[in-house]
């Protein structure tokens, strides 16, 4: 997992345009060497999304009941996450 957060703090789009979009089959490995099944990728810069991917699958890793990850339709469960952000906010 920390080279996955490591790879999204590389790609820096501050003022320039992306010119070439991260490779798949890198974030691919990324997430298969951290034992992740799927992930949705999304730099911005400002107000534009620059690039956007769903990698992997969402689904369990028995495959037959694989789906693909998609960046747009795909829902993630919040789970425990969602209490740090009330707590953070209460705050």
């Amino acid at each position: 997992m920390f080279w996955f957060f490591f790879l999204i703090v590389l790609i820096k789009a501050d003022s320039i345009e992306l010119q070439c979009p991260p490779a798949t089959a890198s974030i691919q490995r990324l997430l298969d060497e951290a034992y992740i099944p799927g992930a949705s990728v999304i730099v911005l810069n400002r107000d534009e999304i620059l690039y956007q991917k769903g990698i992997g699958y969402h689904s369990p890793p028995i495959p037959e009941q694989r789906q693909p990850m998609n960046a747009v339709s795909s829902i993630f469960v919040l789970a425990s996450i969602s209490k740090t952000f009330i707590a953070v906010a209460a705050m």
